[in-house]
């Protein structure tokens, strides 16, 4: 480099050159951090895609729903024909029979039986005497009840079923049912269960007074 071009580089005002063979070597260490001036710049490679099962092993994993409030209860047994059994059709919900007390849902069986549906949203053994008292008063007023309801067959000369719906029942309350026996009292579980950001419940049979 003569005297002029090595003041210009002491000055800025030029890049020095590197030495003979350097610039090739360079060339291939830094091509691939910065394009050159004018040169598009190279895409960055796509990562690859994270490989998939063809088919699942296992199954769906289910997890306990919010609590429901009891009116949600009602109302999903009503609008759902096949909650508890096949052919069981509410024909109405909450049905007063005294200033301070109402059965859950009146419903009449694929046989016609009138039946009676109490429920709970929690374990609790009163919900036996508050469901037999209740199959006392339709008992009694059949009469009335075929009345309040003329466009259901409801068979007169059997007697209303009772279905009590609850988380849980007591062996207290089994046991009582099986010294009952003169009505056909079936009890159900429920589960709450979150499905799609929402809450469904399972419903099983777990008692039947002819079991």
């Amino acid at each position: 480099m003569s005297g002029d071009d090595e003041r210009k580089a002491a000055a800025g005002q030029g890049p020095r050159a590197l030495g003979r063979g350097l610039d090739d070597v360079a060339h291939h260490f830094f091509s691939g951090s910065s394009p050159r001036h004018g040169e598009p710049a190279a895409a960055p490679a796509a990562e690859p895609a994270p490989l998939r099962p063809v088919m699942r092993a296992g199954v769906a994993v289910l997890r306990p729903g919010d609590p429901l409030l009891r009116a949600q209860l009602v109302a999903t047994l009503c609008e759902c024909r096949t909650a508890l059994e096949e052919g069981l059709q509410a024909i109405a919900q909450g049905v007063q029979i005294a200033p301070d007390d109402a059965f859950d849902l009146a419903a009449v069986d694929r046989s016609h039986r009138f039946a009676i549906v109490d429920v709970d949203t929690h374990a609790s053994d009163s919900l036996l005497t508050r469901g037999m008292s209740h199959v006392d008063w339709v008992s009694r007023n059949l009469p009335l009840v075929q009345r309040l309801y003329p466009s259901w067959t409801v068979d007169a000369d059997a007697p209303p079923r009772l279905l009590l719906v609850a988380p849980g029942f007591s062996p207290r309350v089994k046991s009582a049912i099986r010294r009952i026996g003169s009505s056909a009292i079936t009890c159900f579980t429920y589960r709450s269960i979150e499905v799609g950001g929402g809450t469904g419940i399972y419903v099983e049979r777990v008692y039947r007074d002819d079991d």
